[in-house]
């Protein structure tokens, strides 16, 4: 039987977030999990910049939800974070180019490419992106 959960374990491990189960016990995998920021520091309907590595990472907060893009719009590299937010869309403030905060989706030009979205995990306070 622990040969199975150990098996389990790391099939869940390579696939990436999973839950398992063994008997009443419950664990959460998360890959590449990295703290950014907790929800004291983004209020709802607030955008803030973080850093992971050289990567700038815009990081929002809709309606309590937490979603994460690149902060560097795809038109001119304007600061998305820096941008108007308003119903899951972010205006980049240099040009007005619109983006989906949840997919990356270029929803109106100027930009033309979307930009990457991560997965954004909240443990407690703590705000979490997988990259």
């Amino acid at each position: 039987m622990e040969d199975l959960e150990i098996s389990n374990f790391r099939r869940a491990a390579e696939i990436g977030s999973q839950r398992l189960q063994s008997g009443r016990k419950e664990a959460v995998i998360m890959p590449n999990a990295i703290k950014v920021a907790t929800t004291k520091d983004l209020p709802p309907g607030k955008a803030m910049a973080v850093s992971v590595g050289n990567k700038s990472i815009a990081l929002f907060n809709i309606g309590g939800q937490y979603y994460a893009i690149d902060d560097e719009c795809t038109h001119a590299g304007g600061s998305l974070s820096e941008g108007e937010v308003a119903g899951g869309v972010v205006t980049c403030p240099w040009h007005g180019a619109t983006f989906d905060v949840k997919t990356g989706e270029v929803l109106s030009p100027p930009a033309s490419d979307k930009v990457s979205s991560y997965e954004v995990w909240v443990e407690g306070e703590d705000i979490k992106i997988v990259l």
